[in-house]
């Protein structure tokens, strides 16, 4: 997965790619809306319009979760941390930052930044649909961006690794124990608990409620703690190389002349 990609377009030299996967997501979100949501909302809607509203409204959404990744990475760039691109694809959105943060102060405002610009859109969607309320076909729409904007930012701010809640929670441990080994073991087994208990409620959906439904929480959740894994891997890897390189400028031989 992401092996595969389609460059699209540069942002503040960030490069954006579309992962092939992002195509099966598409496909799902435009079947609900043009089949299900907005058929039940429009009865009487022609199929060019109901086409129009659907395309518009995906875009949109896939819109909101690039601009969610964006913002973690402009604030990474701010504090000196390169970004090798943002990658859209079946689970979302994905900022290849290339190191971690220095302190756990850059730590928690890359982390917040990217539920606060989930918030800032679902106010703005928000005024849209209370401004557009008497032309439906706009502020119908305009409604369920403005919630799952709110969806985004709220589950985004759980407290498990790698979602930006458990990077929030990382930093606070960091700040307070100032061991980042620490704050990387609590913040991705936090992570790991949440994942598992998503696979755990999407068996459950399996069986006896919606298949669909909880295939996907079952996906997600194992996405989730996989993730949550290799990244407490990944973090311990760049401290082990650290340390060695420190010592290895410790006990390098002074020679002079």
């Amino acid at each position: 997965m992401l092996k595969s990609s389609l460059k699209l377009f540069k942002i503040a030299g960030i490069e954006v790619r579309l992962d092939f996967s992002w195509f099966i997501i598409f496909a799902i979100f435009a079947y609900y809306f043009g089949f299900s949501y907005f058929p039940a909302i429009f009865p009487d809607i022609n199929a060019g319009y109901l086409a129009i509203i659907t395309i518009i409204t995906v875009i949109l959404f896939f819109f909101s979760v690039l601009l969610h990744e964006l913002s973690h990475s402009l604030v990474a760039k701010s504090r000196g941390i390169p970004v090798n691109k943002i990658s859209l694809w079946i689970f979302g959105g994905i900022a290849e930052i290339e190191k971690e943060p220095e302190n756990p102060v850059s730590e928690f405002t890359m982390a917040i930044v990217g539920p606060g610009a989930s918030f800032c859109l679902a106010i703005i969607f928000g005024l849209v649909w209370f401004f557009t309320r008497n032309f439906s076909y706009v502020s119908e729409p305009a409604a369920y961006l403005a919630q799952i904007n709110v969806v985004l930012g709220v589950f985004n701010l759980l407290p498990g690794y790698p979602l930006d809640g458990g990077r929030v929670l990382r930093s606070i441990v960091w700040k307070v124990t100032g061991n980042l080994r620490r704050a990387t073991f609590i913040a991705s087994t936090a992570g790991r608990v949440f994942g598992f208990t998503l696979i755990a409620i999407g068996i459950v959906f399996l069986f006896t409620q919606n298949f669909l439904n909880g295939l996907w929480l079952a996906l997600i959740g194992w996405f989730l703690q996989s993730a949550a894994y290799t990244g407490y891997r990944q973090t311990m890897i760049e401290i082990i190389i650290k340390d060695k390189k420190v010592r290895d400028i410790i006990n390098e031989e002074i020679v002079t002349f």
